[in-house]
């Protein structure tokens, strides 16, 4: 059995997984716990974000009302389309 660089014995399996060498490569980079909380944050604000421009957008009447929304969106959320933003949208309607 291979060594993992995790464990402190030379023919111990790790303890993560029994039996099989260590998967895991000697220069990984983990992210520490406090940045981890602040991304978990920060992604459910922007999650919380898009689903009220999603309903705006679904009450929206006019296509300038529309537009301000899309414009906000993409200061929101920069990688979300906006065939993935009305997607759901289309969804409800069918």
């Amino acid at each position: 059995m291979s060594k993992c660089f995790l464990s402190h014995q030379e023919d111990a399996p790790p303890p993560h997984v029994h039996g099989e060498p260590c998967r895991i490569a000697a220069d990984t980079t983990y992210m520490s716990n406090p940045s981890r909380k602040s991304q978990i944050r920060r992604r459910r604000t922007r999650k919380e974000k898009v689903t009220l421009l999603r309903a705006r957008y679904a009450t929206a009447k006019t296509d300038a009302d529309r537009k301000k929304i899309m414009e906000k969106l993409q200061k929101v959320a920069k990688g979300m389309s906006s065939e993935q933003f009305t997607q759901p949208i289309e969804a409800r309607k069918k």
